[in-house]
């Protein structure tokens, strides 16, 4: 196993690391593009859609949504080695009917959903670019994963349902969270749901 200090110095890896620094606008602005599609849990598919659109015109095969509106697509791997699953939520904690335009003030940009998660369904697409850009070749596949109902009742209904529809087909599952970019946690983190 690779540790990511490893990862993050090896001399294939750094013309991707170079092209998400070149273009962190484009990320950014593709971000905003995503919040400023309606998402509240539960009603998800317009954002779906578009993301499954952007899954197709990178090129990515078993490009798919499922029953409850996951949106996959699988950057195949080149050596046959375990995949690993990144997901990232497209839902947002905010009711229909929420204004979702984004608004500027100086150098920063505000909205309902921008950091969680629209930021990271605009990384998974980023690195996705990336890895393509720089023609990185992986053992094996990347499932790059747009997931539903993370959010409260929605009881992380969507992340659920892609480790069970790719079960030993990915070793490793990585949840893209936009309030975490720049950090890697690796313990588990638990989640108790209450119903009253």
């Amino acid at each position: 196993m690779v540790s990511t200090a490893d990862l993050m110095v090896r001399r294939s890896v750094q013309p991707a690391l170079d092209w998400l620094a070149a273009h962190a606008d484009d990320t950014v602005y593709e971000a905003i593009t995503i919040c400023e599609i309606p998402a509240p849990t539960f009603h998800e598919a317009e954002r779906g859609a578009w993301v499954a659109g952007q899954f197709r015109a990178l090129g990515l095969a078993d490009v798919d949504t499922d029953e409850v509106g996951n949106v996959y697509g699988r950057r195949p791997g080149a050596r046959g080695g375990p995949g690993i699953l990144l997901a990232a939520h497209l839902d947002t904690v905010f009711p229909a009917g929420t204004p979702i335009a984004v608004r500027r003030a100086y150098n920063r940009l505000y909205a309902p959903g921008l950091v969680d998660n629209s930021i990271a369904v605009a990384a998974l697409l980023a690195l996705a670019r990336a890895l393509d850009a720089a023609q990185v070749a992986t053992d094996g596949d990347i499932w790059l994963v747009a997931t539903v109902g993370e959010e409260g009742l929605g009881n992380l209904r969507g992340i659920r349902a892609a480790c069970d529809r790719l079960g030993e087909r990915v070793a490793a599952a990585v949840a893209v969270e936009g309030q975490g970019l720049g950090r890697v946690y690796t313990g588990a983190i638990g989640s108790r749901r209450y119903k009253i």
